[in-house]
């Protein structure tokens, strides 16, 4: 059996329906609604007390098994749960100030050199090391997570009287002005 030849060319897409060549537009299914479940208000709670306590928020959401989009979504739906994050966020700032405090605290281990005697024991100055890195990290985060009380900038406002616009006046005297101006009237003539 012999296969049919195709045509050398069809000018029209009539001949291309006529011949079988038609092109068939497949349009894309509509997307199914997705439907938003909030998260649970005791899974919020969890969240909240975990971020209150200094845990991440992304550490806090993979504690409790709650999807970061969910959590976030809910935030956007509920006025009362935002609020109540933007409390835990600034109770977490307060909790990783105070950890920066027990970090600085905290008593260096001595170690003793090979060949010297236990007496002789020093600070570990890689140890010194880490804990300067995770000082001055939490208060990277700090000063970028809330620069109004944990940043390094100092702003000065100065306000006038009433805490208005400050007013300015300038009185320019300059020595010898009258004398100018007699000599400026005999040669123009006006004096």
């Amino acid at each position: 059996m012999s296969k049919p030849k195709k045509p050398a060319k069809l000018r029209s897409k009539a001949a291309k329906r006529a011949a079988g060549l038609a092109t068939v537009k497949i349009e894309p299914a509509a997307p199914k609604p997705r439907i938003f479940t909030p998260v649970p208000p005791d899974k919020l709670d969890d969240v909240f007390a975990s971020i209150t306590a200094g845990t991440w928020t992304r550490a806090a959401l993979a504690e409790h098994e709650v999807d970061a989009r969910q959590f976030y979504r809910t935030l956007d739906a509920d006025e009362d749960a935002a609020q109540r994050y933007a409390r835990a966020k600034a109770a977490q700032m307060a909790a990783v100030a105070e950890e920066m405090r027990e970090i600085q605290d905290e008593e260096p281990p001595r170690c003793v050199p090979s060949g010297e005697s236990p007496g002789d024991a020093k600070v570990d100055p890689g140890w010194v090391q880490w804990q300067k890195n995770r000082i001055e990290t939490r208060k990277w985060l700090l000063a970028k997570l809330a620069p109004k009380k944990f940043g390094d900038r100092v702003e000065q406002i100065l306000t006038g009287a009433d805490g208005g616009p400050i007013q300015t006046e300038s009185t320019v005297a300059l020595p010898g002005l009258d004398e100018l101006k007699a000599q400026l009237a005999k040669v123009t003539g006006k004096g």
